[in-house]
């Protein structure tokens, strides 16, 4: 079995990740992080900026599991070695629908993040660190 996670913003990553599916035999599933512009209300013209801050924020992690064995791959990976980019507060800020979201509420997202992003990457089985 094969699967991962990716992010529209990520193409390269996409490619890889198909390629890779197709000369699976078995089950393969590929998740995608895709952002909404009229229901997550930002202007369109952003949609890959909010991609790409939603995996430097950790919200979307690139990864993979084969035959078991999970990894990071892509942004992710790097992002394991040299640090997070974006604070959940930056990317939340440019979505409508966080409009109604208080302090406390980004701060419990942060850590929830925090927490997540850290089980992943001591999961990777690559070479993080």
């Amino acid at each position: 079995m094969k699967s991962s996670l990716r992010s529209a913003a990520y193409p390269a990553d996409l490619y890889d990740k198909v390629a890779k599916a197709r000369g699976i035999h078995g089950l393969r599933y590929i998740h995608m992080n895709l952002p909404c512009p009229s229901g997550w209300a930002f202007d369109p013209k952003d949609s890959v900026r909010l991609g790409e801050m939603a995996v430097d924020a950790g919200l979307t992690v690139l990864y993979e599991i084969e035959a078991g064995e999970f990894r990071l791959t892509g942004r992710s990976k790097t992002l394991a070695k040299q640090g997070r980019k974006v604070a959940i507060a930056e990317y939340v800020a440019t979505q409508g629908r966080f409009r109604g979201i208080t302090a406390e509420d980004v701060a419990a997202i942060q850590a929830w993040t925090d927490e997540r992003w850290e089980r992943f990457v001591t999961r990777d089985a690559g070479e993080c660190g």
